[in-house]
């Protein structure tokens, strides 16, 4: 009502003497129409945020998933020895000493649902590799989905890679969540990957990364990973 009041007396001011200014034809309606008009637009207005407001709220407050990686970061690249460690068409060695890559999954919205990461493997070229498909990760929680609360973050493993024992061959490793044989070969030899990472969840749409896995010349080394 402030508005409309307002609107009303400043179009309802009378033209300055002498002035070049010419007023636009609204304000050369009667008071009457003006209050009419304002209440038009008013009404308007508020029908519009009886449709949208809602909506509009909800894409302003949605979730906010990124994904990145630190190779800095103890949290996102640290060390383990696997003992025993199954390297996949070479059996199983001892006191294996592994690089583990992780992402950081963050969200600065609103709750995120259900969230889980797939992951495709491309060649140098950006070709799919062969005897692999699209495949979900996993949490370092240990569980296949996770919730995010606003300003929270998990970790989800992504590669790992051998820097012991020199006469393993497939020394990358891809952290699918399921191993049982299936046609994947998930244990790769130390070359250059690119990897395509998908977060999905209940209330987000697929938020997608790409990341390039270089390997340095000294295998007891790990490579670079690096957002593409």
């Amino acid at each position: 009502m402030m508005v409309l009041v307002l609107f009303v007396y400043l179009t309802d001011q009378q033209q300055p003497p002498n002035s070049k200014m010419k007023y636009p034809q609204l304000f050369g309606l009667a008071t009457n129409d003006k209050i009419q008009l304002s209440l038009a637009v008013i009404t308007l207005l508020a029908v519009l945020v009886a449709l949208f407001g809602e909506r509009l709220w909800k894409w302003v407050d949605r979730p906010k998933v990124s994904v990145d990686f630190d190779q800095s970061s103890e949290r996102c690249l640290r060390w383990a020895m696997v003992d025993p460690c199954n390297v996949q068409d070479e059996g199983q060695h001892r006191n294996v000493k592994r690089y583990y890559f992780r992402l950081r999954v963050q969200n600065q919205g609103s709750a995120a649902k259900k969230l889980r990461v797939r992951a495709e493997l491309l060649d140098k070229t950006n070709t799919p590799i062969d005897r692999f498909e699209p495949t979900e990760l996993n949490w370092i929680s240990g569980i296949p989905k996770v919730d995010l609360a606003r300003g929270e973050s998990e970790y989800v493993n992504l590669l790992s890679q051998v820097v012991s024992h020199p006469g393993i061959k497939n020394r990358l490793t891809v952290e699918v969540s399921n191993t049982s044989p299936r046609g994947i070969a998930w244990d790769r030899p130390l070359e250059t990957y690119t990897l395509e990472v998908t977060v999905y969840g209940d209330n987000i749409d697929p938020v997608q990364s790409q990341f390039r896995f270089k390997p340095k010349k000294d295998i007891t080394k790990p490579g670079e990973l690096k957002l593409v």
